[in-house]
């Protein structure tokens, strides 16, 4: 195969659990693009972080990336690039094609993006598969919204979030949350007042509030040829809740696919969709709703990886003109970004905490902050990830 240069777009945990996966695969270290600097990827030894402001604008971040790549290419290298968070798979969508004679990459077409990216737009694409969502009710910046028009259709508690999340993060204000639950239509005007009046350009949606049985995440690796070749199912036991962390998953138990995954997969492959997709579902009895999709690995993907199934070597091979056969197979295991008693104390699906226990004597375990090869004669790692586990346990009990 030929010599691959990894560069990720973005620092997260998102970008570190890429950066775990294709050192797994390969043995080699990423380099990773990001306007500020993250303690996950500051202290790595898998990561060489690179703080560039620049990536704020399409032109600079392109003058940007397009000069890091020349000596790859000359060395005779490919470099892969790998957006890891909405505004840099925004940034790359927009910038793709001043970037491909330069990067191989692999996401979907403009039009489709901007159609399963935002919300109001994903829950019509739904309707068109007959894929089950939660009712929904759009509103959009022009125009007075009247308290009626929060009080029809939609019961309270309900849920209100932008529909444009790459938008909505650009428009910061006091108290912003990822999720609202307004219980009353009052309370839901005065939201969406204080998010419109931030400068929030895009619609938002109100839903019904689904009182699940089972939270899930499904990932989902399509190749060049909108072929679905890798996908990965997940049960969450463990939410985070409040502020801007609110609904980013901590624990996943993996498990096969199920009737509303492979509806999700045939879906994909009808539209032409190309890269990887990351889906959030919610069972309230027997059905199953989709939340939304994520046009990119989620925050949690390295479940994937501690299942068995490497997305990015999948995506390094495609992109370097190998035959990716199709396997939907992976292995049951906790996945975890918290230390494993807080896993505990704070599951938000008990009953999954049996199951849990007999991954956890079985070793079926994992979390992207024990990967060994980072450890290793890293103790500015080690006292990292352990103070990291401390705030992330304290979090949980303050938000419960």
């Amino acid at each position: 195969m030929t010599r691959v240069a990894p560069v990720l777009l973005g620092l997260d945990l998102n970008a570190y659990s890429v950066a775990v996966a294709l050192h797994e695969a390969y043995g080699i270290p990423s380099d990773a693009f990001g306007r500020y600097s993250v303690g996950i990827t500051r202290y790595s030894h898998i990561v060489r972080p690179h703080i560039e402001p620049a990536l704020a604008r399409i032109d600079a971040g392109v003058a940007t990336l397009r000069a890091f790549a020349r000596p790859l290419l000359a060395d005779g290298r490919l470099p892969v690039l790998i957006p890891c968070a909405d505004w840099y798979t925004e940034f790359l969508e927009n910038a793709s094609e001043y970037l491909d004679d330069a990067y191989r990459f692999l996401i979907p077409d403009l039009s489709l993006y901007r159609e399963v990216s935002e919300k109001a737009s994903f829950s019509c694409l739904l309707d068109r598969f007959g894929i089950p969502h939660p009712e929904t009710k759009v509103f959009s910046k022009q125009g007075d919204r009247a308290l009626s028009d929060f009080s029809r259709a939609i019961p309270y508690p309900a849920v209100l979030k932008p529909a444009d999340s790459s938008a909505y993060w650009r428009h910061p204000f006091s108290g912003m949350k990822k999720v609202w639950f307004p219980k009353t239509a009052e309370e839901a005007k005065g939201i969406a007042d204080r998010i419109y009046g931030a400068g929030y350009p895009g619609r938002l949606v109100l839903q019904r509030l689904i009182r699940p049985t089972r939270r899930s995440t499904l990932t989902v690796f399509c190749d060049t040829d909108a072929v679905a070749r890798r996908a990965v199912l997940g049960d969450i036991l463990l939410e985070e809740r409040g502020g801007t962390a609110q609904g980013n998953y901590s624990a996943v138990l993996s498990r096969p696919l199920d009737r509303t995954s492979m509806a999700l997969i045939r879906m994909l492959e009808r539209v032409g969709y190309r890269g990887i997709a990351n889906f959030d579902l919610l069972t309230e009895g027997d059905r199953t709703y989709v939340l939304e999709l994520n046009p990119r690995q989620g925050r949690s993907s390295d479940y994937t990886r501690a299942a068995g199934v490497n997305l990015f070597s999948a995506l390094i091979s495609v992109l370097s003109g190998i035959t990716v056969p199709t396997d939907f197979s992976c292995r049951e295991v906790l996945w975890h970004c918290v230390p494993l008693d807080a896993v505990r104390r704070h599951a938000t699906d008990s009953a999954l905490l049996p199951r849990a226990e007999e991954l956890i004597r079985e070793g079926a375990v994992s979390s992207p902050f024990s990967y060994r090869p980072d450890l290793s004669g890293n103790p500015i790692r080690c006292l990292y990830t352990f103070l990291h586990g401390r705030r992330r346990s304290a979090a949980l009990g303050e938000a419960k």
